[in-house]
């Protein structure tokens, strides 16, 4: 087996740059864009947000960059074992989602230090947590460091306005529209965040097509 397939890389279709609709966060996709490509002197990125905010749709988008261009890339989240540094390609991208979820475990501190050190002369390191790094209270200060030195960008949850856009775009990219009337019951129904957002607009997209019925207020209350 080579060492480009030892790190496991799961993505998801729709996880692109392009289906992310970026509002205040045009300068975190851009900084993922130059390290996603091996464009970024600094080879490390940490960025972090809230639950549903985005981090998993941009850490896949991340991957699947990586992958367009050929690049050795994997996607790790932290609920699981620690990643091998040993066995990591010095090349890739690997992208950590839910740090925080880890941040505890010495293992896991270890661990990160070390793919850490594989990857900053070629390679690129991306981390995703709910929380700032000073706040994870890491017992291994040398990865605080290390962590805080390619910079901390906070991801920016959608306005209003942003969130009806982008449940606007999204529909649109799946071939329908959705009306004034419809977006704003979603909104005033179901959670707000964006990732469940979206999850409710896959399970209408389904539910019409199966039906072979328009998306209407009452079609959408229906699935509620």
């Amino acid at each position: 087996m080579s060492r480009q397939t030892l790190i496991p890389a799961p993505s998801e279709s729709e996880s692109s740059f392009a289906s992310f609709y970026a509002g205040e966060n045009a300068a975190l996709l851009e900084e993922l864009r130059r390290i996603s490509r091996g464009a970024r002197a600094v080879r490390v990125l940490y960025f972090w947000g809230d639950a549903g905010s985005g981090k998993s749709h941009l850490l896949h988008a991340c991957c699947r960059h990586a992958r367009a261009l050929r690049r050795p890339h994997a996607y790790w989240p932290a609920a699981g074992a620690p990643p091998d540094a040993a066995q990591a390609d010095p090349r890739a991208l690997v992208c950590i989602d839910d740090f925080h979820a880890a941040a505890a475990d010495d293992a896991w501190q270890a661990a990160l230090l070390s793919l850490y050190e594989k990857l900053r002369l070629q390679g690129g390191l991306v981390v995703a947590a709910d929380r700032p790094v000073n706040e994870l209270q890491l017992r291994l200060k040398d990865l605080e460091s290390r962590l805080l030195s390619g910079g901390v960008i906070r991801i920016r949850r959608l306005s209003e306005r942003d969130r009806l856009a982008a449940l606007r775009a999204r529909a649109r990219s799946k071939g329908f529209e959705l009306s004034d009337q419809a977006l704003h019951f979603m909104l005033a129904r179901h959670s707000r965040d964006t990732a469940s957002l979206f999850s409710l607009l896959e399970r209408i997209d389904s539910a019409s097509l199966a039906a072979q019925r328009k998306i209407t207020v009452p079609f959408i209350k229906s699935l509620l």
